[in-house]
């Protein structure tokens, strides 16, 4: 019922990633689907690489990455990425990597804090996404969440995998 998703959506947070939620996004990365819906070009991430790639991540200054949590539990990862002050925008990224989690609306309560940070942590007005058209929810999220398609892109030009249907969509915040 639409009480008990507001519910359910009221207890998702962001939190720094812990060492047990990149454990368990290794474990997510394994599913080419998501892989595919989320962009990742190449095979499954082999345990090191994977450790490295956060490791990168984490320490980088001009990104933000957070674990989403529901109550206690780990479902999934968030970030912002290509953070230009100059121009008041930001690059967002968001997956749910707990399947018996998906379509309960919390992508859209993750997106709401991912915004937030944005418009009032770090002072832009425009939030921008790139997603696979073959991701129909995560399409139809940013959709039905107020951004507008602004460019079919490359994908290759975008570091991704050749002959993926990748859309830019905005949001003026």
């Amino acid at each position: 019922s639409k009480i008990t998703r507001a519910l359910l959506c009221r207890l998702v947070t962001l939190q720094l990633p812990r060492p047990l939620d990149l454990r368990r996004n290794f474990h997510w990365l394994q599913d080419g689907r998501l892989r595919q819906q989320f962009l990742m070009h190449g095979d499954a991430p082999i345990r090191r690489g994977h450790f490295q790639y956060w490791r990168r991540l984490l320490l980088a200054r001009d990104q933000r990455v957070y674990s989403i949590y529901q109550g206690r539990h780990h479902i999934g990862n968030a970030g912002l990425r290509n953070i230009d002050q100059a121009c008041r925008q930001v690059e967002l990224w968001l997956y749910i990597g707990e399947r018996k989690k998906l379509g309960a609306g919390l992508g859209r309560a993750v997106l709401e804090q991912l915004e937030n940070i944005i418009y009032e942590q770090l002072g832009c007005r425009i939030a921008v996404v790139h997603v696979s058209r073959l991701n129909v929810p995560a399409y139809r999220l940013y959709s039905r969440t107020g951004y507008q398609l602004s460019a079919y892109q490359d994908s290759v030009e975008l570091g991704f995998l050749p002959g993926l249907d990748v859309v830019r969509m905005e949001k003026n915040l």
